[in-house]
């Protein structure tokens, strides 16, 4: 290979790194200015679970505390987004402990605990339709308090079932943005945000 072609190709590699650099810069910056969606997942480990594994998806008491609706949305979310993934997964019945969904957990015989707990879920006025709704029930001051960016903020606790540990600790956030504002809520939100965290926890098996 002549020096004129290798000069060319590092000159073309360069040119690659920086458009990277370029494209990288500027969605971090339409994130932070709230343009676009944000999302985010933040784990203690990275350990990945055999794509055979048995799970079993806890429904946290706290959460059905606060708000059964946020409860069964949240729910659904974590388990079509396991199901991406994983082919064996049972969600509990009920509310519960992190301790009785370990115990639940071991009856079932699954390998792992998923306990989802809702640390933040803020679901805003952002189309027609929920502005028209609300008039129902709103004045147009508690609309415009109402009207914003969504934004929801998940914590994940896995746990192997047979000893009790510690798998991963993570914390999921994702949030709407004024691009994409009329068409968002949070549980849409945090889908492929939860899909493509799933994916990564058993990309390297099976």
């Amino acid at each position: 290979m002549s020096m004129r072609l290798i000069c060319l190709l590092l000159v073309l590699l360069s040119e690659c790194s920086t458009m990277n650099s370029i494209y990288y810069e500027s969605h971090q910056l339409m994130q932070a200015s709230g343009l676009i969606r944000t999302e985010a997942v933040h784990r203690s480990s990275r350990w990945v679970l055999p794509r055979d594994a048995r799970l079993y998806l806890a429904r946290s008491n706290a959460l059905a505390d606060i708000s059964a609706e946020h409860s069964k949305v949240l729910t659904a979310a974590v388990e079509n987004a396991i199901l991406t993934s994983f082919s064996q997964v049972r969600t509990g019945l009920y509310p519960e402990s992190v301790d009785f969904s370990l115990v639940s957990a071991g009856m079932a015989g699954a390998n792992f605990v998923i306990y989802p707990k809702l640390l933040h879920w803020d679901d805003k006025l952002g189309s027609w339709s929920e502005i028209i709704a609300s008039l129902r029930n709103d004045s147009s001051q508690g609309i415009v308090s109402k009207f914003g960016l969504d934004r929801v903020v998940v914590q994940i606790i896995i746990l192997d079932v047979a000893s009790g540990s510690l798998v991963d600790f993570v914390q999921v956030e994702a949030g709407s943005g004024l691009l994409s504002l009329y068409g968002d809520q949070p549980g849409s939100l945090l889908l492929p945000v939860l899909q493509a965290y799933f994916e990564k926890l058993a990309l390297t098996t099976g």
